[in-house]
């Protein structure tokens, strides 16, 4: 039984509601470092069950010779979406060989 210290009125329990606090916590924190172009190789993406990272995103775009922007403006964005869309068409092209 959850100690009294961890109840609300009524005998509801407050401990979903601090772990809800804090998954949307640690979630935004995330957005907003990669809002602000800072490089986490976590998944951007997965194709047929296959994550693909940042890291892949990275060499796919200098593979294809494009230089992967950093920043958050709207010219930044709209190039790393492009590299994202060509890197899963990519994908999607091996799995069909």
């Amino acid at each position: 039984m959850v100690s009294r210290k961890y109840r609300l009125g009524g005998g509801v329990s407050r401990l979903p509601l601090l772990a809800a606090s804090f998954l949307i916590l640690a979630l935004a924190m995330t957005a907003a470092r990669l809002g602000a172009g800072e490089s986490m190789d976590g998944i951007v993406a997965s194709v047929d069950g296959e994550p693909l990272t940042m890291h892949d995103l990275k060499a796919f775009s200098a593979q294809m010779g494009v230089k992967f922007p950093e920043g958050d403006d709207p010219v930044s964005v709209s190039i790393r979406r492009d590299e994202l869309r060509g890197l899963i068409e990519s994908k999607l092209m091996d799995m069909e060989m």
